[in-house]
């Protein structure tokens, strides 16, 4: 983890959204291990999110629009993909954990995540 923060320091530069990718990265790292073991993703994943949004949004405030389009967007497609398994599959093939993740990781991802 350290070598990963000393790249992205080098990379990108120390500046604030360095610092929320680098507060995002273990538990990126924790949800991938709990779903990939138990297919489960804990509700703290999506608070911890959620959290950082809500942080990178108040500091990155003159460009709120593409924070909350990236959290109705990074929801809205997984949500899509889950309903679409159900309509066709007949059974649930993501969980709504998944559709949570992906709209607390784009309320700080904004409408597409950009590294520059």
């Amino acid at each position: 983890m350290v070598i990963i923060a000393i790249i992205a320091v080098i990379y990108l530069g120390l500046n604030f959204n360095t610092c929320i990718i680098l507060l995002a990265l273990p538990m990126l790292m924790i949800v991938f291990s709990i779903d990939y073991r138990f297919q489960l993703i804990p509700d703290e994943a999506h608070i911890y999110f959620g959290i950082l949004g809500l942080v990178n949004l108040i500091v990155n405030y003159e460009s709120w629009t593409s924070y909350v389009l990236g959290a109705i967007v990074g929801g809205g497609i997984f949500l899509a993909i889950a309903g679409f398994a159900i309509l066709v599959l007949k059974k649930e093939g993501m969980g709504f954990g998944d559709v949570k993740l992906m709209g607390a990781y784009g309320s700080f991802g904004g409408r597409r995540v950009r590294v520059r």
